[in-house]
C-alpha cells in the first residue's frame, strides 16, 4: 500500500496549522479520489508546544536549519528508513500571511516591498520570493521539497470563502476579514454577532470547527482563493511515497 505524503508545516501559529491541515486534507479527499492522503509533521511551532509563533519563529527556522542540514534533518533515510523519527517529511510547507509583509520587510531581499493597497497576487508574490530567499540562501541550489505557501492576506480569509458566498475575499483586509469570520462564527452557535467583535479568538477550539465547516466548501476556496489553490497544485505536483516508505 502506498503510504501517505508527509507534509512538514513551518507556520505562523497553531490555528494556521489547524487550517491548513483541514483543508489540505479536503481537497485530498475530495479532489483527488486516487491519492493515498496526507500525514502532518508540525515543525514550526512543533507539536509538543514547545517552540513559539509568529513569522520570527519562521525565519529563524529557515536561518537555522540550512538546506544541507534540511535535507539530513527532514529528508533522510536510506538503510535505516524504518526506525526514522516523527520528524521525516516527503515535502516541507512554508507559511506566511501577507498582511505582515511590511513587518518582515527588513528582513526580505525582495523589492519592492508592496503596499497595503498593492493588488493581492503582487502581495503574495511577494510573501512567496521572500520565503524562497530564506530557504535557499546565495549559492545553494534549490529542490522541489519546499512550498511557499502564501496566504493572502491570512488564512482566515480562506476560511471566510468557504463559510459564505462573499467574492473577492483575497482583496478584504485582514480586519474585515477578522470581523467577517467573527460574525460567521457566531451565526453558526445561533445568536448575534456583538457590534464591537474585532474577532474570535484564537485558539483550537474555535478554529477546529470552523475549519471543517469550510472544507465542506473546499471547492468554493479553491474558486475564489488564487493563493489556496496555487498552495494544493504545488503540493500535489509531488511524486508519491513509494510502497514501503515512511508512514
Amino acid at each position: 500500500m502506498t503510504p501517505a505524503l508527509r507534509i512538514g508545516l513551518v507556520t505562523e501559529g497553531p490555528t494556521d496549522q489547524i487550517v491548513l491541515e483541514k483543508l489540505i486534507s479536503a481537497y485530498c479527499s475530495t479532489m483527488l479520489n486516487e491519492h493515498p492522503g496526507v500525514a502532518f509533521v508540525p515543525l514550526q511551532p512543533n507539536g509538543d508546544r514547545t517552540s513559539e509563533g509568529g513569522w520570527e519563529q519562521v525565519y529563524k527556522l529557515c536561518l537555522n536549519n540550512l538546506p544541507e542540514a534540511r535535507r539530513g534533518t527532514y529528508f533522510g533515510g536510506g538503510l535505516f528508513a524504518d526506525d526514522l523519527d516523527a520528524l521525516q517529511c516527503d515535502v516541507i510547507l512554508v507559511h506566511l500571511d501577507s498582511d505582515i509583509c511590511h513587518q518582515f520587510r527588513d528582513k526580505s531581499p525582495i523589492v519592492p516591498v508592496p503596499s497595503s493597497t498593492s493588488p493581492p497576487a503582487e502581495r503574495g508574490d511577494f510573501v512567496r520570493r521572500t520565503i524562497l530567499a530564506w530557504l535557499w540562501p546565495s549559492g545553494s541550489v534549490a529542490d522541489d521539497k519546499h512550498i511557499a505557501a502564501p496566504a493572502v492576506e491570512a488564512t482566515e480569509t480562506w476560511l471566510v470563502a468557504g463559510l459564505c458566498d462573499d467574492s473577492d475575499v483575497e482583496c478584504l483586509t485582514t480586519p474585515a476579514v477578522l470581523r467577517r469570520l467573527a460574525e460567521l462564527h457566531h451565526a453558526a452557535k445561533g445568536r448575534p454577532c456583538p457590534p464591537d467583535a474585532k474577532q474570535i479568538r484564537k485558539h483550537a477550539p474555535n478554529y477546529q470547527p470552523l475549519s471543517l465547516s469550510a472544507a465542506h466548501n473546499i471547492s468554493a476556496i479553491i474558486e475564489r482563493c488564487d493563493h489556496f489553490r496555487m498552495l494544493v497544485t504545488a503540493l500535489f505536483a509531488q511524486p508519491l511515497p513509494h510502497e514501503g516508505e515512511g508512514a
